[in-house]
């Protein structure tokens, strides 16, 4: 506690974590001869300064669909971490809400890559990530983008790949949106 009042919670090693005071609520009680008034409860939570990694996994996508890339964070990061930018071939940054007429990465930070082609799947694709706590930034290994041809999925195969919003109203399995037809999800 310093001599302002304020509390500062200093750096420590894992083995001097303790759950009572480096994960709990607190309250401040300030008091003087007329009265006594407390603060509104202040939730403290430790983050455990370990190391991790950002998984950046490939993404299957029909011709002429839409790609959305997601960076993978750790769960107990997820609060911590921001992706700042989507870095295409180690060289071409592309930063949330700057939109070309082939890319747009979203303030969640998943990247959409529109009408995908066979140009798409050649190049690498790699997020830079920024832990809010420590400033580190950290860029993701390269994934690709797999392009298959325009050949429907065999009725009653399972899909595989990450959830994406098809017209805002209803999930799908696909790894992209699909823009022309409800049944274009690729293995």
């Amino acid at each position: 506690v310093l001599p302002t009042g304020n509390i500062r919670f200093l750096p420590f090693p894992i083995d001097k974590f303790r759950p009572d005071v480096h994960f709990g609520t607190l309250r401040c009680k300030l008091s003087n001869p007329s009265r006594t008034i407390i603060s509104p409860e202040v939730v403290v939570r430790a983050v455990l300064d370990t190391p991790f990694y950002i998984k950046n996994p490939d993404v299957v996508v029909i011709r002429g669909n839409n790609a959305i890339l997601r960076c993978l964070v750790p769960p107990e990061l997820v609060d911590y971490i921001t992706v700042t930018s989507w870095v295409q071939d180690g060289s071409l940054n592309i930063y949330p809400n700057f939109q070309t007429g082939k890319w747009l990465l979203l303030p969640s930070g998943e990247l959409h890559v529109f009408s995908v082609d066979e140009s798409d799947g050649r190049k690498v694709w790699a997020c830079r990530t920024l832990h809010k706590l420590t400033n580190e930034v950290m860029t993701s290994e390269g994934a690709r983008i797999v392009v298959k041809g325009n050949q429907l999925a065999a009725a009653g195969s399972s899909a595989h790949g990450s959830h994406g919003w098809m017209d805002g109203s209803m999930r799908s399995q696909c790894s992209g949106s699909a823009p022309r037809n409800w049944d274009l999800c690729a293995q």
